[in-house]
């Protein structure tokens, strides 16, 4: 599938976007999670994408116009309002922080994309990454847990979040209720044999 076009938001936008996002409350306390499907996932011919951009893209076409925020479309200076777009992954430090994963998932990545709320990254944030061949999953999906339950959240505190693995590609994604499952409906759209690693985060 060709990843679709990106879209450049003003210079104005762009600013004004990436100093939120720099600014993001994106910090600990702990909750509980629980795996919801152990499911093995197996290669679905119908699940071809060519990277992480084209299948966040994916996942958000299938959910309802009606239920989506006001969001960001990636991370830094190239931004969007309007899609999911490709990350720099040289960008560490503000990939962690922003997205709330641990370094190793990073360098563990041969590319990745992200869509947040625009106003409160928080109440839901998304991300997907495609691995690199040979990487420990379980490994990496213990420590995506850790880092989401360990974080210090300010101001809106995320009710949930839902880690996703089918083939080489994870999707993390966390947020309130409300925001959270209208994706998390589309993510089982798109990757209808994935392994599904969710939990609960109290305040």
């Amino acid at each position: 599938m060709t990843p679709a076009l990106k879209y450049h938001a003003s210079n104005a936008l762009k600013l004004a976007l990436s100093s939120m996002l720099a600014f993001s409350p994106m910090m600990v306390l702990a909750g509980c999670s629980s795996n919801v499907n152990s499911e093995i996932a197996s290669n679905d011919k119908d699940f071809d994408f060519s990277d992480a951009q084209a299948l966040l893209l994916a996942i958000w076409q299938k959910e309802n116009d009606e239920e989506k925020p006001m969001i960001v479309g990636g991370v830094g200076e190239h931004i969007s309002d309007s899609e999911p777009l490709a990350l720099d992954l040289s960008a560490e430090e503000m990939l962690k922080s922003t997205l709330v994963v641990p370094e190793s998932l990073i360098k563990n990545s041969v590319d990745g994309a992200s869509v947040m709320n625009g106003i409160m990254a928080n109440a839901f944030t998304a991300s997907a990454w495609q691995l690199k061949e040979g990487t420990d999953s379980a490994a990496l999906i213990d420590e995506i847990e850790k880092t989401i339950k360990d974080n210090h959240w300010l101001c809106t505190f995320p009710d949930q979040y839902d880690i996703f693995l089918q083939d080489n590609f994870l999707v993390v994604s966390f947020g309130q209720q409300g925001q959270i499952e209208p994706f998390v409906t589309a993510v089982k759209q798109v990757m209808t044999k994935a392994e599904t690693f969710s939990g609960k985060l109290a305040e």
